[in-house]
């Protein structure tokens, strides 16, 4: 069994992963605007996609380059080598709330930026758009910041 420290370690770089295969998704984006843009399309996205992609590229590398950093914070009294009897489950969950925190947050930037640029260029009225990603973020925050009260919260509910 795995300590808490390496399933962290392994979860950032999952994390990093999926980052990256979203990041895809933008550099796609990229290209197909720029194809409409020869022909007279918009102009807006390339630079919003351009924006996404690097945010996208940066988290991957923080995720996955600095997996070992940051699992050692998420779990930073737990020892690196096995230790299966000393594992509880509000440890376990404590530490996937902080992941899906981090998680959260790392995933709605990309679309934050993405409306903060849009609501620049057309600037008409309420910016909706940026109500789910910044909730999102604060949520994430919350997550991350109050891991151990969510963590009690969920054991008194379950009764563990």
């Amino acid at each position: 069994m795995l300590s808490p420290r390496n399933i962290t370690f392994v979860a950032c770089r999952i994390i990093a992963l999926y980052i990256f295969y979203q990041s895809l998704f933008s550099l796609v984006s990229i290209i197909l605007v720029a194809f409409e843009d020869i022909t007279g399309g918009r102009v807006v996205a390339i630079p919003s996609s351009s924006l996404s992609l690097a945010i996208n590229l940066l988290a991957f590398s923080a995720f996955w380059y600095g997996a070992g950093w940051i699992s050692a914070r998420v779990i930073n009294d737990a020892p690196t080598e096995l230790v299966p009897a000393e594992w509880n489950k509000n440890e376990i969950l404590a530490m996937a709330i902080t992941i899906f925190g981090v998680f959260t947050i790392v995933t709605m930037f990309p679309r934050l930026f993405f409306e903060i640029y849009s609501y620049m260029n057309v600037g008409v009225g309420f910016p909706h758009g940026l109500v789910y990603p910044f909730a999102s973020i604060l949520f994430g925050i919350l997550l991350i910041v109050g891991s151990k009260p969510v963590t009690n919260l969920v054991r008194k509910l379950r009764r563990w």
